[in-house]
């Protein structure tokens, strides 16, 4: 039997999906995903999600962990590698070399922890107890650097789109821009390699492409749009053709239009109508 394509849930699904409006849907929803999809977990998601604990008082606890569990679906929890080492393994089948501080171990981890939590509480402090531990350990986790990594991301990704004020800055051809990419996680890549990976990873690179123009012309507002780097980030996986990314962002579609790879962005809407359940929001 042959398997079902892969599809992740960009976080602005789960908030819409969750909210009153879809309230009688929802378990309706669930079971389209489950039927047609393979439900997989990106680490921009799955931080973003995270992040709203960690800002968050714990008013909202219960809500962010319905918000995760939407996530990962109701089957075998997937956690997908970060963008690039993803695209590395699956492209041209090497391994990342650069020093691992988190993967998907670690998030299966801080996912059981999160969702055995009773409250944030118990989780900063470090006093959650997972079913069926005979050792009864006491578990959490710092959500700190995590965080911060992830906020080096965004600011990495700004200081790349300044230098393209006033056209300071060019984007690379795409296979010397995967090129870059490659050498970032320990591999020089010869170049047919470096070609083959900028040709998978087309979506990324027209995104990449279209922000540099934009913020050459002076209409880009950095403060306003620090989700373009999640939204960028998550693009690489579909370098895989059997991964979709189902989101509520329309921009994000546009900005890839002309990439043959944006028939794997799934329009939420769309998709809403298309398995006759009706747009509310």
């Amino acid at each position: 039997m042959p398997s079902l394509p892969k599809l992740i849930l960009d976080t602005n699904v789960c908030g819409k999906l969750l909210s009153p409006a879809y309230r009688g849907d929802v378990e309706q929803i669930k079971r389209h995903f489950s039927r047609y999809f393979d439900l997989v977990v990106s680490p921009q998601s799955f931080v973003e999600l995270l992040n709203c604990i960690q800002g968050g008082d714990g008013t909202h606890f219960s809500a962010d962990k319905d918000r995760l569990r939407f996530l990962v679906g109701g089957g075998a929890v997937d956690f997908l590698p970060f963008p690039v080492a993803f695209a590395l393994k699956t492209v041209l089948g090497v391994d990342d070399r650069s020093p691992k501080f988190f993967g998907p171990s670690h998030f299966m981890r801080w996912f059981k922890v999160v969702i055995n939590a009773k409250d944030r509480t118990e989780l900063v402090n470090w006093d959650v107890r997972l079913p069926g531990d005979s050792k009864r350990q006491r578990r959490g986790f710092r959500l700190e650097e995590l965080i911060r990594q992830h906020e080096d991301g965004i600011s990495q990704h700004r200081a790349q789109m300044e230098k393209a004020i006033g056209g300071k800055g060019i984007l690379p051809t795409p296979d010397m821009w995967a090129a870059g990419l490659a050498d970032s996680l320990g591999h020089k890549l010869a170049p047919q390699r470096a070609t083959l990976l900028g040709t998978r990873l087309d979506a990324a690179y027209r995104y990449a492409k279209e922000l540099c123009s934009i913020v050459a012309n002076g209409l880009y507002n950095f403060d306003k749009h620090r989700g373009d780097w999640i939204d960028w980030q998550q693009l690489f996986y579909l370098c895989d053709p059997n991964i979709f990314l189902l989101t509520d962002d329309k921009g994000l579609r546009t900005r890839v239009e002309t990439s043959a790879q944006g028939a794997q962005i799934l329009d939420l809407r769309d998709f809403l109508k298309r398995h006759g359940v009706t747009v509310r929001h």
